[in-house]
């Protein structure tokens, strides 16, 4: 009788460890396993939502307006050869600098700029280009009403009204420069940019930085 129940008993505690080990100790195990692995894919997703957050800001502060003003210090010794530096005419001050400039005569490529008067008045506006080795000054000058927008151009283009070619007309202008002046007024913003010329959109169209001297 005692040996019958000794052995019920030893079957039964052996029952309890091998249930023990598959309902208990096998389930909690796995579950401890997958807590880890969750928990370490959220500190990855964590880290890469930081390093995204960062790049985007990074992103958004690189095209972050500025104040429309690009300012350099350049001195007659370092544009002496560009005509950069020559006595504007009587009356007129120096608004912008740019370079970059080039036109082919019977390639796509041409030479914009286009300027807005956002005062009450009528500013006169002088755009003046040089080829890479100075010589011949090309240049124009434009009346612009207020409010109004005028474009200069080294030839004519389809994508923009040009209101005015450069003087006389540019024959290749190779790595130029250029410079808007206008009449002690400097209510007036300019941009300018390379473009294809013969067509509307143009094919390509890069634009120049302005420097303010």
């Amino acid at each position: 009788m005692r040996e019958g129940l000794s052995s019920e008993i030893l079957t039964y505690h052996v029952d309890i460890k091998i249930w023990d080990h598959l309902n208990f100790e096998t389930p909690y195990k796995a579950l401890f396993e997958r807590k880890k692995c969750l928990m370490k894919t959220t500190k990855i997703a964590v880290l890469m939502a930081t390093l995204l957050m960062l790049i985007l800001a990074m992103v958004a502060y690189a095209q972050e307006p500025g104040d429309g003003k690009k300012k350099v210090n350049i001195g007659a010794q370092d544009i002496g050869g560009l005509g950069l530096n020559g006595s504007p005419p009587a009356d007129y001050s120096v608004l912008y600098m740019f370079t970059g400039v080039i036109n082919h005569t019977g390639v796509n490529r041409a030479t914009a700029v286009h300027c807005t008067n956002f005062s009450a008045d009528a500013v006169d506006v002088r755009v003046e280009a040089w080829t890479r080795i100075p010589g011949t000054t090309y240049s124009n000058t434009l009346t612009i009403d207020a409010g109004q927008t005028g474009t200069f151009a080294t030839k004519y283009t389809y994508s923009f009204p040009s209101d005015v070619i450069l003087a006389p007309p540019p024959g290749g202008i190779y790595q130029g420069s250029g410079r808007v002046l206008t009449k002690q007024h400097s209510n007036v913003i300019c941009t300018a940019q390379v473009l294809d010329p013969f067509n509307d959109p143009p094919v390509f169209s890069s634009n120049l930085d302005m420097y303010r001297p």
